[in-house]
C-alpha cells in the first residue's frame, strides 16, 4: 500500500514544500503536508467505519410547491388555505427500495448535501449549483424542470482551513481507547443508539439509519478531526475527500445498511 508521501507525489498537485492540492469530484482542497498537528490523524484505508443516512437527500421527497402570484392573491382565505392544506408534505420515511437506488447520494461531501436539501426540502430550481447536475438522475431534472448556473471556467480552489466543510463524514466507534474499535455489528450499533438517546448530537441530522463499512482501496485522503469527538461513547469524526475520477460506487459497495434499533440501550435502563 502506497505511503501518504507517495500518495501525494502521485495524486496531488504541488504548490510549494507545504502545500499540495488534491482534486476531488468538485474542486481542489488545499493539503498542508507537513501541519504536525493531523499528519499523525491521516489515512489512506479505514475499517468499521459509520456513515449516517441524511433524509432529506430522498429525491423522492415532494417539496411543497411553489404558490403562484395569482394564488397568492385569491380573495378567498378559506380556499387558499385549504389548497395549501392539500399540497403533499414531504414525507420523513425513505423507502427502503428506493434508498438502495439512490445509495451514491448518500456518500457525498456535507457542501454537496446542502445543495440537494435545497431542491428536496425547499423550492429552488434556478441556478442551481452546475457541479450537482452530473449526479442528479436526468428524470428528476426534468420532471422539476431545474435549471443551473453557468459553469466557471476557474476551478474552485478551498483554502486549508475550510477543507472539513468541503469533505464526506464519516464516524468510527471505540470500546476504551483509540487503539481498541468496536468491530461488530451490534457492539457499533449499540454505541450508535448512545449517541442518540444520550448525546442527542445536533450535527447529525438523522441516525434513524446509517452505513457501516470498509474503505481499504486508494480512493482518497482521511483526515481524523482533532476536537470533534466524545469520550462516552468513544468515537471521533474523519474527514473523507474522494479523488476525482474514483468511481463513487467503489465505496458504497463495501458498506451494508443498519437500521436503527431502538430496544437495544431501553434494554440497559430496565
Amino acid at each position: 500500500m502506497d505511503s501518504l508521501e507517495q500518495f501525494y507525489k502521485k495524486n496531488c498537485e504541488l504548490i510549494d514544500d507545504n502545500l499540495v492540492l488534491l482534486k476531488t469530484d468538485f474542486e481542489k482542497i488545499q493539503i498542508n503536508v507537513n501541519d504536525n498537528t493531523y499528519c499523525e490523524f491521516r489515512y489512506l484505508h479505514l475499517k468499521n467505519l459509520v456513515r449516517f443516512l441524511n433524509p432529506k437527500l430522498n429525491l423522492n421527497r415532494q417539496s411543497t410547491p411553489q404558490i403562484s402570484n395569482d394564488e397568492l392573491e385569491m380573495e378567498d382565505l378559506d380556499q387558499a388555505l385549504e389548497m395549501v392544506a392539500t399540497m403533499e408534505a414531504p414525507a420523513e420515511k425513505i423507502d427502503y427500495k428506493s434508498m438502495q437506488e439512490m445509495l451514491p447520494l448518500y456518500f457525498l461531501p456535507s457542501h454537496i448535501e446542502r445543495e440537494i436539501k435545497n431542491i428536496t426540502c425547499g423550492n429552488k430550481r434556478r441556478r442551481i449549483d452546475h457541479r450537482i447536475k452530473k449526479i442528479l438522475p436526468e428524470t428528476f431534472i426534468e420532471s422539476l424542470n431545474l435549471q443551473f448556473a453557468e459553469k466557471q471556467d476557474e476551478e474552485v480552489i478551498i483554502n486549508y482551513d475550510l477543507r472539513a466543510h468541503h469533505s464526506i463524514s464519516f464516524f468510527k466507534f471505540y470500546k476504551n481507547d483509540e487503539y481498541n474499535e468496536c468491530v461488530d455489528p451490534d457492539e457499533i450499533e449499540k454505541k450508535v443508539n448512545e449517541v442518540k438517546y444520550k448525546l442527542n448530537l445536533k450535527f447529525v441530522e438523522s441516525m434513524e439509519h446509517y452505513f457501516v463499512g470498509n474503505i481499504d482501496i486508494e480512493i482518497g485522503l482521511f483526515e481524523r478531526d482533532e476536537h470533534e469527538h466524545s469520550d462516552n461513547p468513544l468515537y471521533y469524526h474523519f474527514n473523507l475527500w474522494k479523488l476525482d475520477g474514483r468511481d463513487l460506487g467503489m465505496i458504497v459497495r463495501d458498506f451494508s445498511l443498519y437500521p436503527f434499533n431502538k430496544e437495544v440501550i431501553e434494554s440497559e435502563h430496565r
